[in-house]
């Protein structure tokens, strides 16, 4: 038995949006670079694209991310594969991962915890909660679209063997990283976490009550819709585990690198020179 998350509407298929992700992630990495004098968000951005382009391009040749169709600035691009796959991974886990980190980076420290907290309902607002008013009463539903529908925009298994196994050993690699860094890296780690589940949490929620995200699971050739424990069950597994607990290893690595230094290693730096 194979479980798939569908995008059956707008994000499904509409690639200027993504476009506009990235370039809010640029914006959002130069910003801090020219305020606070570092590169950290570049390097969780950099790495956050070549894994996930990676990602993407192993789901899709082997058939577990299925896009039948894709548009930007109204264009048809369906079949510029290479260019959906690589919009598609920046803009989907690597944006979102930088404008975290830069919500939570506020919160975690209490003179800038005002500017992280209207930050972040902004954030929350546009994003996902004037959506989802905008979808819903434009009446989108998913029960007007039949299961498992060839057309649908995107079809994804969500535990294909590949899938799982990379996933499990880029976390495994988180939490060791976690165990062994010093403490301000773990709280950073913890807000960046805090905040993906939470932005992910609302949108996911946004999205499936306007009908364009939910699960579907193949038994033969035909397509069955789960109970909603089931399916409430795989939709948070997607925002806690393939968002939140992933989406933090974009900033252990650069970390493990020493891309990003820890305190301690800044002191000794400072003290060799």
């Amino acid at each position: 038995m194979s479980f798939y998350i569908i995008r059956g509407g707008y994000f499904g298929f509409e690639y200027t949006v993504k476009l506009l992700w990235i370039l809010l992630a640029l914006i959002v990495c130069i910003y801090d670079w020219k305020k606070n004098k570092r590169k950290d968000y570049f390097w969780v951005f950099l790495l956050g694209c070549f894994i996930y382009l990676g990602s993407e391009i192993g789901m899709y040749f082997s058939g577990a991310r299925i896009i039948s169709y894709a548009s930007i600035f109204g264009i048809d691009i369906s079949s510029y594969v290479w260019l959906i796959l690589p919009i598609q991974a920046f803009a989907d886990v690597p944006a979102i991962i930088v404008v975290s980190l830069f919500v939570g980076d506020r919160l975690m420290n209490k003179e800038s915890r005002k500017n992280g907290i209207i930050l972040a309902a902004i954030f929350l607002f546009l994003k996902n909660v004037v959506a989802t008013i905008v979808l819903v009463a434009l009446g989108y539903n998913y029960s007007n679209i039949p299961i498992g529908d060839p057309n649908i925009y995107q079809r994804r298994e969500i535990f294909s063997l590949t899938t799982v196994i990379s996933l499990s050993g880029m976390i495994l690699l988180t939490v060791i990283w976690f165990i062994l860094t010093d403490k301000e890296a773990r709280k950073r780690a913890i807000f960046l976490f805090l905040m993906i589940v939470a932005f992910i949490a609302v949108w996911t929620l946004g999205e499936w009550l306007s009908g364009q995200r939910w699960i579907e699971f193949a038994v033969g050739a035909s397509y069955v819709k789960p109970n909603g424990i089931t399916e409430f069950g795989i939709l948070a597994y997607d925002v806690v585990v393939e968002m939140g607990l992933f989406g933090t290893s974009f900033l252990a690595l650069p970390y493990l690198f020493r891309l990003i230094k820890t305190k301690k290693e800044d002191k000794q730096l400072a003290e060799k020179s």
